[in-house]
């Protein structure tokens, strides 16, 4: 083997190393860490305030340790996806602070999209997920507040 072939097969190995999680592959396993699946139906009768969309959508958060994976699908929307943020909810069931932030930059264009993203979770925030405390909402320039919400609830693992 060539000194130049060496060295471009040790790039493309240290490159697959750091894209493996591009494109949303699932996170490595973590021995020992929370592990858990949620899902969310989304709809415009759950956003707050409720409102007369027919849009619908659908969420999956794959809990794998300290990672995430984070899945959501929609159609239908009045417009362009101008927001989708994965809030947790008060203890009062109120809405609270945004938990992840996926940027407009990120989002598909137009009223349908899916969108597949592998994300950083800390201790507090894998705590609200295992108590069913997030849920999620996509916003367009019609519904600034969300045209779409549901909450995440475990399923049950088989």
């Amino acid at each position: 083997m060539t000194r130049a072939r060496s060295s471009l097969t040790a790039i493309l190995s240290c490159a697959a190393i750091l894209f493996a999680d591009v494109g949303g592959t699932a996170p490595p396993d973590h021995p020992g860490l929370p592990r858990g699946r949620y899902v969310c139906t989304l709809t415009g009768t759950q956003a707050s305030p409720p409102n007369g969309s027919l849009a619908v959508g659908s969420g999956e958060i794959r809990l794998r340790g300290d990672r995430v994976r984070v899945r959501f699908s929609w159609r239908g929307l009045s417009g362009a996806a101008t927001g989708l943020h994965v809030h947790a909810v008060t203890a009062t069931g109120e809405a609270g602070p945004v938990q992840f932030d996926i940027i407009p930059g990120i989002l598909p264009e137009g009223t349908e999209g899916p969108i597949d993203l592998t994300l950083a979770i800390d201790p507090a925030q894998r705590e609200l997920l295992r108590e069913d405390r997030m849920y999620a909402d996509v916003h367009t320039r019609i519904y600034p507040g969300g045209e779409i919400r549901g909450t995440f609830v475990r399923e049950p693992e088989d």
